[in-house]
């Protein structure tokens, strides 16, 4: 082979090595920018999938604002003629009773009456703070309160300061209080019953005594009971700490068993005391679980 034809085979190899090299370096050109596609599209979805998953979980959390101004004027509105008497004053007690049956239901009205039977004092309420307003579901609303009240006696005017809480139900046609304004510290303490519970039938005449007696053992002490002394009564953290002198036990007015089985009872009682503070006789109303081990003990209270 000449010198000529070396040098003309040489110079198509080296276009041929050219020409490979250039084709390897495009094709992997390409597969990057697939890749770096595929990964900027990736990062897109992602960001794009938590935005969407941020705004949902926002919706979901989202509160609705209830309006309770009319249920606290009701509530306040009727708890001025409940806390305020005059027994010499036979107009304003004739008003007392007309405005109460209009704010109460029939069940509870009575006792609204005979609260004040037995007392000389005049009562004025001072002072009527609506603490807080909870939705109980079902349109009942639960309306803490505080009262302070001038009692006016024998000994002179001297102030009373005390909390409770009644529930209000509403509906189209207006509202109407359905449970006895209750003593109360912290929080609730009764429970809005819409309809009459009925009575456990089967029921043991053994069983309703025990837990009959268990309740006047407990509303006795109750009142001026420290913690230490509830547990023997209640599952601690159960029965709010009231602990107040010259509030005494007077009768159980009305118990009901509404569900019982395995030593659980659902009880439905109203129970009366005497207010030394307003020499009033004030029927409170509770909605209580009690559980029979060695003894009956308070297991829930609504």
């Amino acid at each position: 082979m000449s010198d000529k034809e070396v040098k003309v085979k040489e110079k198509k190899e080296k276009k041929q090595k050219g020409k490979s090299y250039g084709l390897h370096k495009g094709r992997t050109t390409v597969v990057w920018l697939l890749f770096i596609s595929a990964f900027a599209f990736a990062v897109y979805k992602n960001f794009t999938g938590i935005d969407r998953h941020t705004v949902h979980e926002k919706e979901i959390i989202k509160e609705v604002v209830t309006d309770t101004n009319g249920v606290e004027k009701f509530a306040r509105d009727f708890a001025g003629y409940y806390f305020s008497w005059d027994p010499a004053d036979t107009l304003a007690l004739k008003e007392r009773s007309e405005a109460l049956k209009q704010y109460m239901t029939d069940e509870i009205y009575s006792y609204a009456q005979s609260m004040i039977n037995e007392t000389k004092n005049t009562s004025q309420v001072a002072e009527l703070d609506i603490l807080q307003v909870s939705d109980m579901g079902d349109s009942v609303y639960r309306v803490y309160m505080e009262v302070v009240q001038n009692i006016t006696g024998e000994s002179g005017v001297k102030k009373v300061d005390q909390y409770y809480q009644t529930d209000v139900y509403t509906d189209e046609d207006g509202m109407v209080v359905v449970t006895l304004p209750t003593l109360a510290e912290a929080g609730g303490f009764s429970e809005y019953e819409p309809e009459s519970k009925k009575e456990v039938r089967e029921l043991d005449y053994k069983t309703k005594e025990e837990i009959q007696g268990f309740l006047e053992d407990f509303f006795k002490v109750y009142p001026v009971s420290q913690e230490t002394e509830l547990k023997y009564y209640a599952k601690p953290g159960t029965v709010e700490v009231i602990a107040q002198e010259g509030i005494e036990y007077q009768e159980i007015n009305e118990m009901k068993v509404t569900e019982y089985a395995d030593d659980t009872a659902k009880v439905s009682v109203k129970v009366t005391y005497l207010f030394q503070s307003t020499q009033t006789r004030q029927t409170q109303q509770y909605e209580l679980t009690l559980q029979k081990t060695d003894n009956w003990k308070i297991i829930e209270v609504r």
